[in-house]
C-alpha cells in the first residue's frame, strides 16, 4: 500500500462518516473533545483527548504541585521517580535516558515543550542534566510506551511532554532563584522568570526563561586507560531558554530558544588534555490554528519551523581550535488535520502531514571523526509525507482505540504504524489491553555514517490493572512485552576511534510496573516498583566478561538495575511547611570499567545503591506569596554513576556528590 492510496482511505473513511452522521442527535451525547482546551484529558500521545484511565498507553502525569514540592534540580530528578526510567552516559559528557531497560537516548524517546518537539535531528538526542525548564510549567505528561502513531520515529519508546503554565491571572509575574553546592565544588546556580498577561478569557500572552549554570559532577573521574581528572568546577554545563507564547480563541502562537553548552575533557574514549566545548542551540518556531467547523467538526493547522546547530564542537589545547565540527539542520513541517465527533459511541480523527529537512556542513573543515566525502555538501535532504487516521469506538464492554499511520520516507523504506487498544474503566476497576508497532528512520548521521542502515522497528504488547479502593488510595499494576529489530547501535574502534552505526537482529523486554498512592488531607505517599528482564539481547548491550567470552547474565542489560523501588512522600506539616522525603532503590547493575593490557574491556558488576533525597518548602515565607525552600540530594552519599549501556569503551562518568540546594520564590 503506497502512500497515495493511505490518502484516499482517509478521505472516504471522513467522507463516509460525515454524510452518515445525524445531526438531529441529542446534544449531550454529541459533546466534542477539545484536546487543547481540557485540563481534566491526556493530550500527549493522541489526536483525541482522552481521560488518563482510558489513554491507550500507560501514562504518568507530574503536576506542578508535584514539581515543587519535590525541589527537583533537573529533568533527571522527575523521571528518576517514574517507573521504567533510568539514565547513562553516551561519550562527551553527555547524559541520556532509558526507559524500560532499553537505551532510548538516540531517537527513542520524544521530548516535547508545549508539543513541540525537542530533539536534536542530527543524532536524534535529547541532553539531560540542568537542561530544558522545569519550573513555571502547569505538569509534565509521559507517556511509558510507543508514540509512533503520533508523533513519528523518535517516538519509539516513549513521549515527555511540558506543558507551559499559562496566565491565572493579569499581570502575572514570578521569579526564582536557585543554588546547589556539592561536597567538593559547586552544583548549580539558576535564574528563572515567568510573566504573563490575559487580554480576556481567549487570548493571552506569556514568557517563560531559564538561565542556569551548573556542573555535571564534583568528583573523580577515571577513563577506560586509567587516566584521572577531577570533574569539580571543570565540567560545566550551561542554558540559556526562552518560551514566548501567545493564545487567542483560534491562534496559538510559541517561539522556543534553546542553546545548552557543556564543557568538558572527557572524549570518546579517554580524557584528553583539551577542553572540549559542546554546543546544542536550537531556534522553533510554531504555529497552530484551531477552528470548530461545526458543534462536530474541528479543524486544525500547524505550521513548525525549526533551526538547529546541535553538537557542534570545538576544542582547545593552549587557547587555540584544534578541530570544528557544526552541521546545520532546518526542518519545515506542515500539517492539517481534522477531529470528528460522528456520534455518542464514535470519535474519529484524521491528518496528513509534510516534513522536509534539508542539513548543511558549515564548518568548513572535517573533523577526525568523519571522512570528507561524509560530509561533503550537498548532503542528503531528507522528505517525509504522512497520513493518519485515530477513532475511538465505545461499547458497553470497553473502548476501542484504533489508529494508523503511514510514512513515506524519500531515502528509507515507508513504514506502516498501527495501535489497537481496548480500555475500561468502572467506577473501581480499569483496564488496558494495548499493541502497538513503532519505527525510528535512521537520522542523517546514521545514514552518513552507514548507507546501508535500517529503520528500527519495535512491537509493544501491554496490559495494565488498575483498582481505587476508596478516594484516597488507589494500585496500578502494568506489564509489557517489547520487540525492537534492526536496532540502530554507535560503536566506535580503539585504533582512531571510527564511529560506526550497525543494526541488531533482535532484542526482546519484558517487565511489570506496579504503581501504589495513598492521598489524604495531610499530604500523600506514593509507591512505585519496576522489573524488566531481558529475554533476548544482542551482544553490544549483554554484559560479557571478555576476558572468558561469556555473558555473565543473559537476563540483564549494561548499565541498569532489573529492579527499581520508588518511595516519595508529601507531609503537609502546617499550612505553609511541607517536608518532601524520596527513597529511589536500585539492585545491581554491570558495566565496563577499564580495558586491560589486552585492549580488552573488563567487566564490573556495581553493587545495589540507596539514594535518599529530603526537600522542605515554606510558602508565604516572611511575606505573602514568597517561597522559601531547601533540600539535601544523595544523603547517604551513594555516589551514583552513569554507566555507558552499550560496548563502546566509555567508563562509568560519576554523577552529582551530595547536594545542598536553597530555592527563593516570588510571585507578584
Amino acid at each position: 500500500m503506497n502512500c497515495k492510496h493511505i490518502i484516499y482511505l482517509c478521505l472516504l473513511l471522513f467522507y463516509s462518516l460525515f454524510s452518515w452522521a445525524n445531526d438531529d442527535e441529542l446534544e449531550e451525547e454529541l459533546r466534542y473533545l477539545h484536546a487543547e482546551h481540557n485540563g481534566d484529558k491526556f493530550t500527549t500521545g493522541n489526536h483525541i483527548a482522552q481521560t488518563v484511565k482510558y489513554t491507550p498507553s500507560a501514562i504518568s502525569v507530574i503536576t506542578e504541585e508535584d514539581i515543587l514540592n519535590s525541589g527537583a534540580r533537573d529533568l533527571i530528578d522527575i523521571l528518576r521517580l517514574i517507573p521504567g526510567f533510568d539514565f547513562g552516559v553516551d561519550v562527551l559528557n553527555m547524559v541520556g535516558p532509558s526507559i524500560r531497560n532499553n537505551w532510548a537516548y538516540e531517537g527513542g524517546i520524544l521530548l516535547l515543550i508545549d508539543g513541540i518537539e525537542m530533539n536534536e535531528r542530527r543524532y536524534g538526542t535529547i541532553q539531560l542534566g540542568h537542561h530544558y525548564p522545569i519550573d513555571h510549567i502547569q505538569k509534565i505528561e509521559i507517556m511509558r510506551g510507543p508514540g509512533s502513531i503520533v508523533y513519528g520515529g523518535f517516538a519509539r519508546l516513549g513521549v515527555i511532554n511540558i506543558i507551559s503554565k499559562s496566565a491565572k491571572k493579569s499581570p502575572d509575574f514570578s521569579i526564582i532563584a536557585r543554588y546547589g553546592q556539592m561536597q567538593k565544588g559547586q552544583g548549580h546556580q539558576s535564574l528563572h522568570f515567568y510573566a504573563a498577561h490575559q487580554f480576556n478569557s481567549d487570548t493571552n500572552i506569556n514568557l517563560t526563561t531559564k538561565i542556569s549554570k551548573a556542573y555535571r559532577s564534583d568528583r573523580l573521574y577515571q577513563d577506560s586507560f586509567g587516566n584521572t581528572i577531577s570533574l569539580a568546577n571543570a565540567n560545566q554545563l550551561n542554558d540559556i531558554f526562552a518560551n514566548i507564547g501567545f493564545q487567542s480563541k483560534y491562534v496559538d502562537l510559541r517561539f522556543l530558544i534553546d542553546d545548552y553548552r557543556s564543557n568538558s575533557e572527557d572524549d570518546l574514549l579517554e580524557i584528553i588534555p583539551a577542553n572540549i566545548s559542546k554546543t546544542f542551540t536550537n531556534y522553533v518556531f510554531d504555529l497552530k490554528y484551531h477552528r470548530d467547523i461545526t458543534s462536530r467538526l474541528q479543524l486544525k493547522t500547524n505550521f513548525n519551523y525549526s533551526n538547529q546547530l546541535p553538537w557542534s564542537r570545538k576544542q582547545f589545547i593552549a587557547g587555540k581550535m584544534r578541530y570544528t565540527d557544526a552541521l546545520l539542520s532546518q526542518r519545515y513541517l506542515a500539517e492539517i488535520s481534522a477531529n470528528y465527533h460522528a456520534n455518542h459511541w464514535l470519535d474519529m480523527s484524521g491528518g496528513i502531514q509534510l516534513n522536509y529537512e534539508k542539513f548543511n556542513n558549515i564548518a568548513g573543515q572535517y573533523d577526525e571523526y568523519h571522512t570528507p566525502d561524509q560530509l561533503l555538501n550537498p548532503l542528503p535532504n531528507y522528505m517525509v509525507i504522512t497520513p493518519y487516521v485515530e477513532s475511538i469506538i465505545k461499547t458497553d464492554w470497553g473502548q476501542l482505540n484504533l489508529g494508523l499511520r503511514y510514512d513515506q520516507h524519500n531515502i528509507f523504506q515507508a513504514n506502516l504504524s498501527p495501535r489497537l487498544g481496548l480500555t475500561y474503566q468502572t467506577d473501581d476497576w480499569h483496564y488496558k489491553l494495548l499493541y502497538t508497532s513503532s519505527f525510528r528512520a535512521p537520522t542523517i548521521e546514521n545514514h552518513l555514517l552507514n548507507h546501508f542502515i535500517r529503520p528500527e522497528r519495535t512491537r509493544s504488547y501491554e496490559l495494565e490493572l488498575g483498582y481505587q479502593f476508596n478516594s484516597h488510595i488507589q494500585l496500578t499494576l502494568n506489564s509489557y512485552y517489547l520487540s525492537t529489530i534492526q536496532k540502530i547501535v554507535y560503536g566506535n574502534t580503539i585504533e582512531g576511534a571510527e564511529l560506526q552505526y550497525n543494526t541488531l537482529d533482535l532484542i526482546n523486554t519484558i517487565g511489570i510496573e506496579t504503581q501504589l498512592s495513598f492521598k489524604y488531607d495531610w499530604g500523600n505517599i506514593d509507591f512505585n516498583h519496576s522489573y524488566s528482564q531481558m529475554l533476548k539481547n544482542a551482544t553490544d548491550y549483554q554484559p560479557i566478561d571478555n576476558i572468558n567470552q561469556k555473558v555473565v547474565d543473559s537476563t540483564k542489560t549494561l548499565a541498569f538495575p532489573s529492579h527499581k523501588f520508588v518511595l516519595k512522600g508529601h507531609f503537609e506539616l502546617t499550612n505553609h511547611w511541607s517536608i518532601n522525603p524520596a527513597l529511589i532503590i536500585s539492585t545491581n547493575r554491570y558495566g565496563y570499567d577499564q580495558f586491560n593490557a589486552d585492549n580488552q574491556l573488563l567487566l564490573k558488576k556495581y553493587p545495589a545503591e540507596v539514594l535518599a533525597n529530603i526537600y522542605c518548602r515554606y510558602q508565604d515565607f516572611l511575606i505573602k506569596d514568597l517561597e522559601f525552600g531547601f533540600g539535601i540530594y544523595d544523603i547517604l552519599g551513594t555516589h551514583h554513576q552513569f554507566i555507558q549501556p552499550y560496548n563502546s569503551g566509555h567508563a562509568p562518568l560519576p554523577d552529582r556528590s551530595r547536594e545542598f540546594i536553597v530555592k527563593f520564590a516570588y510571585q507578584f
